[in-house]
């Protein structure tokens, strides 16, 4: 019976025709890789596509030529040549593919093109991976996943090779029937493939944010009664599950900065770690030491102990306390500056709340948490430094560390781009009705947020990438005695400048603290000087209630029929004005937030906004 092809995946990009024989020792696979096709209207010289052939086959050449026996493509030419249909090796019509097929007789077989993509520049590479099993019928091939490529990777060689190594993971990947996620341009991202974890520790890297997992063995010797712990840097959250041969036996998957599993019993003798990247791309660490039991080392705590890392390499020290004596309490860890200890409380096992931000003092608490255990354990780790450091238990209180909030503005900076809170504090009666305004250092790796809480309760919070950031508490009810302010870098460090305005909308101007005003030339005044906005929202801030200009040029993302809505204090009344190159086009000079006009706009399109009456921060929606 004549065997068929049956889709398998859809891949990333192919190269000239290689046929693989599969592992030996196990039933030979075999694959056939054939050439990709330069399409009409890609406009690439015929030679570019060759190289791009050549610098894939020789990177899966490398990634396969331990575990498959490699064969040149004679044996199919020679099969087409005896079916009466040589000319079909090299063409592309779908009878010669399927003749291709038929006379490669292998397992897997890979085909694809190089098409134009949208834009100028821009090229879409499809590919097919399908394997062989018995049946009468070839199915048609449908690719639906396919990635762009730009002219500018192309006529890069190292990114060139950068992009061909990561399609060369995705289609190991794919040949050992994995899901279908981006793959990285390493081998151990199937279990088949697992790196080997030896010595203290191993280094792995996620080159891209798309979620994958790498792989990594050891025998059971190396893995039993050792403690293997995953730390990566801030601003990500990377997860790691441990494997007794094929049964999974424990996992962490916290957003911690560190997973740690205790590996105590194993029946295999080959245990894999699987480091999976929830969130994020970066380096991170695999380590491993001899377990210990915490409970026999730990030092009991009670109201306050000090102590020392005498070594940069990252290590825990552990303290421990009855159950009662730890609920509702505040943990507070100083260290020296230029260091960074982290803290957290488990209840036996578990991990139940921790503190793992540069900030210092790092403070915690378990106000709501039940603990199991009548002994709790609390860890101290050196995530960055060495040195001396100080635990103290508190009572608890919410947002200990906050400053109070004195005059109409708080300045305050971010020092590292890792996420951090600064929390403020004032008054019911000083925050009722007040408008809160967040500005910080103008520049697109820059956003912070802020969060204002009545008492405990958060009740409203500027999360959006708008510089300046607005809240209004006007209408709400305050029933805490205190209004807590939480002020978040959620990407980037630099300074920052909090002001409070009364319900009016005015305050008094402060010069803003930053190194760089939000708005350059803020108010900028002349179409001359008009800022260059590409977003399809603006925001702006008028510092006093006297009349001024401001103008912004877009860079023609609104297209040629934009509509643009307006949005400030119901207290405030704000107009603007849109050209068309020098032509006035529309006008809206309402008094109500939210006012809207929909205008054509053929030229290069200017918006003018003014200050009619009030002060403070705008934002201008676009749509199309």
């Amino acid at each position: 019976m004549k065997k068929g092809i049956f889709l398998l995946a859809v891949l990333l990009l192919t190269v000239p025709a290689v046929l693989v024989q599969a592992q030996e020792g196990k039933d030979k696979k075999s694959l056939f890789i054939y050439q990709l096709f330069n399409t009409k209207g890609t406009n690439l010289p015929n030679h570019i596509v060759e190289v791009i052939n050549d610098k894939f086959q020789t990177r899966l050449v490398e990634l396969l030529e331990n575990k498959y026996t490699l064969v040149n493509n004679d044996s199919v030419t020679e099969r087409l040549n005896k079916m009466g249909k040589k000319q079909s090796l090299g063409c592309d019509d779908e009878q010669c593919i399927n003749d291709v097929i038929n006379a490669s007789e292998t397992d897997y077989f890979i085909y694809g093109s190089i098409k134009p993509g949208i834009g100028m520049g821009n090229y879409l590479f499809s590919v097919s991976l399908m394997y062989r099993e018995e049946g009468d019928s070839i199915p048609r091939v449908n690719n639906k996943i396919s990635p762009d490529i730009t002219w500018a990777i192309i006529n890069n060689g190292e990114k060139l090779q950068a992009f061909l190594d990561e399609k060369a993971g995705d289609l190991i990947k794919k040949i050992a029937g994995q899901q279908t996620q981006q793959a990285g341009s390493v081998l151990n991202v199937i279990k088949e493939y697992a790196a080997a974890f030896t010595g203290a520790s191993v280094q792995g890297q996620f080159s891209s944010s798309e979620k994958m997992s790498l792989w990594y063995k050891l025998s059971k010797a190396g893995a039993l009664n050792k403690t293997i712990t995953l730390s990566h840097e801030s601003g990500r959250d990377f997860d790691i599950f441990v494997y007794d041969g094929e049964s999974q036996i424990s996992k962490a998957e916290s957003s911690a900065l560190s997973e740690t599993i205790d590996v105590l019993s194993m029946n295999s003798d080959t245990c894999y770690v699987k480091v999976s990247n929830y969130q994020g791309q970066g380096p991170f660490t695999l380590s491993m030491k001899s377990y210990v039991d915490p409970l026999t080392t730990a030092k009991w705590l009670s109201g306050q102990a000090s102590g020392t890392f005498t070594s940069a390499a990252k290590d825990f020290q552990w303290y421990k306390m009855k159950k009662n004596d730890v609920i509702d309490k505040n943990f507070v860890l100083t260290n020296n500056a230029g260091q960074d200890f982290d803290l957290a409380i488990y209840d036996g096992k578990s991990k139940v709340v921790y503190g793992e931000f540069t900030t210092n003092p790092e403070i915690i608490n378990t106000k709501g948490k039940y603990f199991n255990s009548d002994i709790v354990l609390i860890r101290v780790t050196n995530f960055q430094g060495s040195g001396n450091y100080t635990l103290k238990v508190e009572k608890y209180s919410f947002a200990p560390n906050a400053k109070w909030f004195s005059g109409s503005v708080m300045n305050g900076s971010f020092s590292s781009t890792n996420k951090e809170f600064q929390w403020y504090k004032l008054k019911r009666n000083d925050a009722v009705n007040a408008i809160f305004q967040l500005r910080y250092d103008f520049g697109a790796d820059r956003d912070f947020d802020f969060t204002v809480y009545d008492g405990e309760m958060k009740i409203a919070s500027a999360e959006s990438t708008s510089n300046p950031e607005t809240l209004s508490l006007q209408g709400k009810n305050l029933n805490s005695d205190t209004c807590y302010i939480q002020v978040k870098n959620y990407k980037g460090s630099g300074n920052y400048t909090l002001t409070k305005m009364a319900s009016s909308g005015t305050y008094t101007q402060q010069p803003y603290s930053g190194t760089q005003q939000p708005y350059s030339g803020l108010p900028n005044g002349s179409k001359a000087a008009a800022r260059v906005e590409s977003k399809m929202f603006i925001s702006g801030f008028f510092p006093t209630s006297s009349r001024v200009d401001q103008w912004f040029r877009l860079t023609g993302q609104e297209g040629t029929n934009p509509e643009f809505a307006i949005f400030h204090a119901t207290n405030a009344d704000f107009d603007f004005e849109v050209y068309s190159n020098d032509n006035k086009v529309c006008t809206a000079m309402g008094s109500s937030s939210g006012d809207k006009v929909r205008c054509h706009v053929p030229g290069t399109c200017y918006l003018k906004v003014w200050n009619h009456n009030g002060s403070g921060s705008f934002t201008i929606n676009i749509s199309k």
